[in-house]
């Protein structure tokens, strides 16, 4: 069986660390020169317990008008037909109170965290691989 290199497993691990710095935060609707900017990821519709979250798995693209926002993407409702559905949908400004963007969470935990999983993954990568230089079985004394 041949064994992943060690490039390979930091890589995967670097993908892991990434998303895990990612969340998602509800703010309000921006104004019109700002909207551009912002990384969509779904949308709240009305207010208090009427209101209704409409949120994307990916979103391919999103695009603003004067009166409304027209988000393309995969929709994320787990236990809906929709669930993992590719559509477009075209949501009146009127009726969003809150906008769901995707932003980095660069804190101290996380940063602690991404070390701890980096070093585990750096540790196995050198386990799986078997060497730790070129030519030096792990375990063996120079």
């Amino acid at each position: 069986m041949r064994k992943p290199s060690a490039v390979l497993a930091a890589a995967v691990a670097a993908s892991f660390l990434v998303s895990s710095c990612f969340s998602v935060q509800r703010v309000e609707l921006p104004e019109p020169d700002l909207r551009g900017a912002l990384n969509v990821r779904g949308v709240v519709l009305g207010e208090g317990e009427q209101s209704e979250r409409f949120e994307f798995s990916e979103v391919h693209e999103t695009r603003w008008t004067e009166s409304s926002l027209v988000v393309s993407g995969v929709v994320h409702a787990p236990g809906t037909p929709e669930h993992g559905q590719t559509t477009a949908v075209t949501f009146p400004l009127d009726d969003i109170s809150e906008v769901l963007v995707s932003e980095v969470d660069g804190t101290r935990s996380s940063i602690i965290v991404a070390g701890v999983i980096m070093g585990a993954s750096i540790i196995i990568s050198f386990l799986v691989t078997g060497q730790s230089q070129s030519g030096v079985p792990i375990g063996s004394v120079r």
